[in-house]
């Protein structure tokens, strides 16, 4: 519910697209679809970074998201993204699922996208659950 909340909040809406990684867990593409989005796939390296250059190639006028995924604990570098993110007023979503907790340069993961959600369940003795925060004290605009 976090994942298909920030797209809510994003202004994810019928024919827009949102990039995410090629190499993904189906319950990423759902949220984006029931939403009326269109989901869009970006490379990855071997080591599961992102492929900035595919990623920078894909983006058109109908992009509205970027999902980044921290896998398996292994936090992405998104110094980059952010600056992309930022160029083109797209919103950056970060999926900390896997990576609850971590640090990578000083920065704590989930603190550098607009939104980030994360899996309480992997990480806590909980049943179920997860956490959505974000950097806005109020939604942004669509555009």
């Amino acid at each position: 519910y976090g994942f298909a909340r920030a797209l809510m909040l994003a202004g994810v809406s019928e024919s827009m697209e949102v990039l995410l990684p090629a190499y993904n867990c189906p319950a990423m593409v759902a949220p984006i679809r029931w939403l009326g989005a269109e989901p869009r796939f970006y490379r990855v390296h071997t080591d599961l970074r992102i492929d900035l250059e595919d990623l920078t190639l894909r983006i058109g006028p109908r992009t509205r998201s970027i999902v980044a995924v921290h896998y398996f604990g292994f936090l992405q570098d998104l110094t980059a993204l952010r600056r992309l993110c930022d160029e083109r007023e797209l919103v950056l979503v970060e999926d900390c699922a896997h990576a609850f907790y971590g640090v990578a340069d000083g920065t704590p993961v989930g603190t550098v996208g607009d939104f980030a959600f994360g899996s309480l369940m992997k990480f806590f003795p909980t049943y179920d659950g997860g956490c959505l925060v974000s950097a806005f004290s109020s939604p942004p605009s669509a555009a």
